[in-house]
């Protein structure tokens, strides 16, 4: 089920974040507004539709950057233990808390200030 809901994320991050999406989003009131007369009545569920598709794109927007944020650190941390002298401590230091990541911080300030 992860992995349906991963790819779907996926791909609905690339379908709306296209031109097209945007292109098809402005046609469609348009035209609905057109057919509709533009009423209050109208507006009410227009206003609806877009914050309900709005809450939809952020849910699979927020699922596909998390997964590319952890396929860039995997990726990091792997460029990080393969090199020679590397402190391997910063291996995952996203998953640390805030005191370890100022205490590494410091660290590194301490050791470019040579």
């Amino acid at each position: 089920m992860h992995e349906t809901f991963r790819k779907f994320s996926f791909y609905v991050s690339k379908v709306i974040g296209s031109v097209w999406a945007f292109l098809v989003l402005i046609v469609s009131v348009w035209i609905s507004g057109q057919y509709f007369g533009y009423s209050d009545k109208w507006k009410i569920n227009v206003s609806f539709i877009i914050a309900v598709i709005t809450l939809a794109a952020l849910i699979f927007l927020q699922r596909s950057q998390n997964h590319n944020d952890d396929a860039t650190h995997l990726k990091l941390d792997e460029i990080v233990l393969a090199i020679e002298g590397a402190r391997n401590e910063v291996v995952s230091v996203e998953e640390q808390s805030g005191k370890d990541l100022a205490r590494l911080k410091k660290k590194t300030a301490d050791q470019t200030d040579l």
